[in-house]
């Protein structure tokens, strides 16, 4: 499913697939990028890092600051697995949930590499981000820890692809894990 998301093969049946490889990855990735910068993803992820650096906001703030919010989640909810002219997916099982929620949860984790400054993300910013909330008191336990377990498979699967390393960031609290870009510049 990670590789399907990045057009590296695509499914012809059961158990019978066609290897791309690297040939097109530039290209999907130069989609994924312009798609994320249309659905504002670097803006959820600043909103995510801002909420956990800052206190909570009084009056007027607060609601501005959740009204953004909500556009956001609206605006997140409309993104669907990203085709490439000529790359349709035809497979036997292609429009089955749980394949298409993993190749749209590959895709929407590496929109957040390719848009954020520096390329260093969370899984935990990622899970709240494809989650569509920021608050973990908010979230749903056991589904975002389910998202932080697919979206650590995902990860080792472009860590084994030399797309991203796994790094640490520093925080209050400790080092926390996270992952650096390190695939090819789709500026």
């Amino acid at each position: 499913n990670v590789l399907e998301s990045l057009h590296m093969v695509n499914r012809l049946a059961k158990n019978k697939y066609a290897w791309h490889g690297c040939h097109n990855l530039k290209r999907t990735l130069q989609v994924l990028k312009k798609v994320a910068e249309k659905n504002k993803y670097l803006q959820q992820t600043q909103l995510i890092k801002k909420g956990e650096h800052e206190a909570e906001p009084e009056g007027n703030d607060q609601r501005t600051e959740l009204a953004g919010k909500d556009d956001i989640s609206s605006n997140h909810m409309d993104i669907s697995f990203v085709e490439l002219p000529g790359m349709e997916f035809r497979g036997a099982s292609a429009n089955s949930r749980k394949d298409k929620s993993l190749r749209v949860m590959s895709q929407k984790f590496v929109m957040l590499f390719l848009v954020s400054a520096p390329q260093v993300v969370s899984l935990e910013d990622a899970a709240k981000i494809l989650i569509a909330e920021d608050h973990v008191e908010n979230l749903d336990k056991s589904k975002f820890k389910t998202t932080i377990r697919r979206l650590y498979d995902i990860a080792n699967v472009l860590s084994s692809l030399d797309l991203i390393q796994k790094v640490h960031i520093k925080e209050e609290k400790g080092r926390k894990p996270a992952f650096k870009w390190t695939g090819p510049d789709v500026s």
